[in-house]
């Protein structure tokens, strides 16, 4: 754009920060008193003459620096209250953004070592970096700021692809099934994502049939670790979870294999180019083929949210004991019937199998047998 200021939004993942390039080269003389100013690309960055250090006030900051120095000492000191006074625009929900939470995240791991390193301002706008360390690990953070018409400064948005900027957004969505806890707040049901101050976050689960020992670090933008997008809190089956799902599955395939017709209730079902030679009103002994995997000998995946596979779909949010078909865990099924006058046997197998364990005391089982295409539910009893 030649002379003048150009700017270019940067996406950093989380915000955009606003950077500006141009070609205006300004001096300043004062008599007696000799101030520099250092101007980057059209940014005039001021160094030793604005007010720095934290506000006596929070949310009165005077300068972009003050801005920064305040944010991270509240963060710092598990003050949720006097963080947010520092943002311009507060999020919908603030379940997560509460003096509690930020206090027990201050408790598992400290902000430490906190230190504004550069800050810049043009009008009323501009741009201030703070490096501090959580978690072991240096984080370096820029924040963009603005001034309202009270004369404070304040971490603002440029409403851009995030409501508020101080916060990091992480996707939830399908887990408040599982009763999902940080620092032992619950999510609440029908959240997609959730609102977080940096800092660290220890995961647990209001659902019996789950545990979890995970644990959140989230930083702001850092220059040396990414920002989790979507919460995966890696949960477990407890060990009465385990025996309840083996139970609820072998229940099912029982009952299921217990049928004589050619097509059962739970799916398996002889494949109509095998039918051919058997004649009408067959029978058949359905069993389990010797080498089938027990499903009693090792512990499932468990996922959350949607259960979808090729024709297994389940559109409420749940959450799932999950087997998939692998050489480890496949159960094969044999048919043996009378065709063409002669003993023949007819095999199938399990293609994905698991069990909706969000309500422990009715668990689903949904089965999906390879050649049969199509997905069979039933409730164990």
């Amino acid at each position: 754009m030649g002379e003048g200021a150009r700017a270019r939004a940067v996406e950093t993942g989380r915000r955009v920060v606003l950077r500006v390039w141009g070609s205006h080269r300004l001096r300043y003389g004062v008599v007696g008193v000799v101030v520099v100013a250092l101007v980057v690309a059209g940014v005039v960055a001021v160094r030793g003459r604005e007010p720095t250090g934290v506000p006596h006030v929070a949310g009165q900051a005077k300068s972009p620096a003050q801005v920064g120095a305040g944010y991270m000492t509240a963060l710092a000191q598990g003050s949720a209250h006097d963080a947010l006074a520092y943002v311009a625009t507060k999020p919908e929900s603030t379940v997560f953004l509460t003096d509690e939470v930020l206090a027990e995240s201050a408790k598992l791991n400290p902000i430490t070592d906190i230190a504004v390193l550069d800050s810049s301002q043009r009008y009323d706008h501009g741009t201030v970096t703070v490096r501090y360390r959580l978690a072991g690990t240096r984080v370096i953070d820029t924040y963009p700021v603005e001034r309202f018409d009270n004369g404070f400064w304040f971490i603002s948005t440029y409403g851009s692809l995030l409501d508020a900027v101080g916060f990091v957004e992480v996707g939830v969505d399908g887990l408040s099934t599982a009763g999902i806890t940080l620092n032992d707040v619950e999510v609440e049901p029908g959240t997609n994502q959730i609102q977080l101050f940096p800092g660290t976050y220890r995961l647990g689960s209001t659902n019996p049939m789950v545990t979890t020992s995970s644990v959140l670090v989230v930083p702001g933008l850092s220059s040396d670790f990414a920002v989790p997008l979507r919460l995966d809190p890696q949960l477990r089956l407890t060990p009465q979870a385990h025996e309840t799902v083996v139970s609820a599955l072998s229940t099912t395939l029982d009952r299921c294999l217990q049928e004589t017709s050619l097509t059962t209730s739970c799916g398996l079902s002889v494949s109509s180019i095998y039918r051919e030679g058997v004649a009408d009103g067959a029978t058949a002994l359905w069993a389990l083929t010797p080498g089938s995997f027990d499903i009693a000998k090792t512990a499932p995946r468990v996922l959350w949210g949607e259960y979808r596979t090729a024709y297994c779909q389940d559109p409420e949010d749940g959450l799932w004991a999950y087997w998939s078909d692998t050489s480890f865990e496949a159960i094969t099924a044999r048919a043996t019937m009378m065709r063409n006058g002669a003993v023949g046997d007819y095999t199938d197998r399990l293609h994905t199998y698991g069990v909706e364990i969000s309500d422990p005391d009715h668990p689903k089982v949904y089965l999906q047998w390879l050649d049969a295409s199509v997905c069979r539910t039933s409730e164990a009893s």
